[in-house]
């Protein structure tokens, strides 16, 4: 595991212990760490979203049957 320094507002370093005094996390770094995995998790999900608009603007649609999927399998 890799370790970083984070600067925060005084504010937010109160919400975090907060955070952490509620008994959410046990740490600070694993509340940090849970927040970076969220923002992560939403990057993935507006890059599939990207993706998925982009091949619904690809051209004419095509209908897709049990045997179109077969034949693509095999």
């Amino acid at each position: 595991m890799t370790s970083i320094q984070v600067s925060l507002a005084e504010t937010a370093a109160e919400f975090v212990q907060r955070q952490v005094m509620a008994g959410q996390f046990s740490t600070p770094s694993e509340y940090l760490g849970f927040l970076v995995e969220q923002a992560r998790a939403l990057a993935e999900r507006q890059k599939l979203d990207n993706l998925l608009e982009e091949g619904m603007r690809s051209g004419d649609p095509m209908p897709f049957s049990s045997e179109w999927w077969q034949t693509k399998k095999t």
